[in-house]
């Protein structure tokens, strides 16, 4: 099998990594801002925010261990090519820190629900959830469509293959836990409306 490296097309894939993760990051964090934000306050409020906040931030920290994962496999094997070959080594760069939940306001003695609102936080957050697994797809589509041909970028896109599917499925299992969360708090805001 013949070994070819385009440095530019590898550059232009790393430019669009760092575009992909930093989009993934301002969904993760708006995920976190939409849980805390919603329409609903009283104490059950505060503790429901700052629970879903965790899940949330939980979630992010998870993935974003995923993106560091794929940015290193990326990383090594683009550089161990592009330099035998006399290229420059590719950095992907991105916000890797924890998300964190932002504080949640106390309970100022108001109680205020709307299970609409709660609704609709559901929908937000699925979008939310469908946007980052769009974005993991895109990468993964930039990485093999590069023009770089060996074993190298064979065993790069397998291994991101891999963590790409292991972030897909946190953000399954995020999606669930937190929808769910959201349906037992409207029931039992409904049941209590009786």
């Amino acid at each position: 099998m013949s070994i070819t490296v385009d440095p530019a097309s590898i550059r232009a894939y790393g430019a669009a990594a760092q575009e992909i993760f930093g989009r993934i990051r301002s969904d993760l964090e708006g995920l976190v801002n939409d849980v805390v934000n919603v329409n609903y306050t009283g104490e059950n409020a505060v503790g429901f925010k700052t629970d879903c906040g965790t899940l949330a931030a939980d979630f992010a920290t998870a993935l974003t261990k995923d993106l560091r994962a794929i940015a290193d496999a990326v990383q090594a094997s683009t550089t161990n090519i592009m330099q035998s070959l006399g290229g420059v080594p590719l950095t992907i760069e991105f916000n890797g820190g924890t998300v964190n939940v932002p504080p949640v306001p106390p309970g100022d003695g108001t109680y205020s629900a709307d299970p609409s609102g709660l609704e609709s936080l559901k929908g937000t957050a699925r979008t939310r959830f469908g946007s980052i697994n769009e974005q993991l797809n895109t990468h993964l589509n930039r990485l093999s469509s590069t023009a770089w041909t060996g074993n190298a970028k064979d065993q790069a896109v397998q291994a991101v293959t891999s963590f790409t599917n292991s972030a897909r499925a946190k953000v399954d299992e995020a999606t669930r836990t937190l929808t769910g969360y959201i349906d037992r708090q409207v029931e039992s805001l409904r049941t209590a409306d009786k």
